[in-house]
């Protein structure tokens, strides 16, 4: 908190080099990007419903489109996370940000952000956990009945929202009207989790990390498996069924690595700066949250909707087959 008797703010806050004494965001280039991605990432994720609303009645669709779907909803959390970034920073980037940035970390929408950005983020890692064993057991096992159907993924979807928002809300709650050491961001301007020095924060920040990791892991292993799997089957299998199977790998490979790219950043952040001086960079957390992982939420909806079998088979593949979605 800046104490009321300090008239001026130079040369920026101290704790908070991404913001200046005037603004919010102080580059340019920092206020295209969050409209650029926010609004990608807005057009993306409606395009997903547009497309699976189209496709929904084509048999053996139902699970798939309801998960991503869900997937698409929950990206768009980070876009709306983006938009009140961008709002904060038009509000109160009216020249005297440094003097009067408690007021806006302090406003509930702040806290809503930290919110929206943590929930999003977890619940987009779990969703596609399940996406990817929906897909895993479908293409390995196809001939087996345990299979998720769509009762099975509602109850499913449903504790992963539970668990993920629950989760999330708990450590926002308990910031409400705290002072900068005791809320969960701190003073973070993009009200991005950081706390590391309140052992509860710090319990917290470390469960949050390790099951995003865990997840990434056991999204890592099975569509490892699952690529072997392809590329075994379709050795065995006619040629317009190993092509599906081919692009189905093409896309899934696609989807994890813009995934973990968004990722290993963030990690790297705050691993490094536990692992050496026992506090994370402000400052380069904050560049990873405006320019690394709302790129994730961007980028989803059209991997999803753009690389389709449909579409990967007319740019990629030549010869005519049928259609197999996921």
């Amino acid at each position: 908190m800046v104490p009321a008797k300090i008239k001026r703010c130079q040369p920026s806050m101290g704790s908070d080099d991404l913001s200046s004494c005037e603004s919010l965001l102080s580059h340019l280039s920092q206020k295209l990007f969050i409209w650029i991605v926010g609004i990608l990432a807005i057009v993306g994720n409606l395009l997903v419903f547009i497309q699976n609303h189209s496709i929904r009645n084509r048999k053996g669709s139902l699970v798939p489109i309801f998960l991503v779907n869900n997937l698409a909803f929950s990206d768009l959390l980070m876009a709306i996370y983006l938009m009140i970034i961008t709002v904060a920073d038009i509000a109160f980037s009216d020249g005297n940000y440094g003097l009067n940035s408690e007021t806006w970390l302090s406003n509930p929408f702040c806290l809503i952000a930290c919110f929206l950005a943590n929930a999003s983020s977890l619940t987009t890692v779990l969703l596609m956990v399940v996406i990817c064993s929906d897909r895993y057991l479908c293409l390995v096992y196809p001939l087996s009945s345990k299979r998720m159907t769509i009762a099975t993924s509602h109850i499913v979807v449903v504790i992963v929202w539970f668990i993920s928002l629950s989760f999330s809300a708990a450590p926002v709650i308990l910031s409400i009207d705290k002072p900068g050491y005791q809320r969960l961001y701190t003073y973070n301007s993009m009200c991005m989790a950081n706390n590391y020095l309140m052992d509860y924060y710090r319990v917290w920040m470390f469960s949050y990390l390790s099951v995003i990791l865990i997840a990434w892991i056991a999204m890592t292993i099975l569509y490892t498996r699952l690529f072997i799997a392809i590329r075994r089957s379709g050795k065995n299998l006619r040629k317009s069924v190993a092509t599906d199977n081919t692009v189905i790998a093409i896309r899934l490979a696609l989807i994890l690595i813009t995934d973990l790219a968004s990722w290993v950043p963030y990690y790297y952040i705050n691993l490094n700066g536990l692992l050496t001086s026992g506090r994370v960079d402000i400052i380069a957390l904050q560049f990873v949250g405006i320019f690394s992982l709302p790129i994730n939420s961007a980028i989803n909806p059209y991997l999803y909707t753009l690389t389709n079998i449909d579409i990967i088979k007319t740019l990629l593949i030549r010869q005519p087959t049928t259609s197999t979605k996921i």
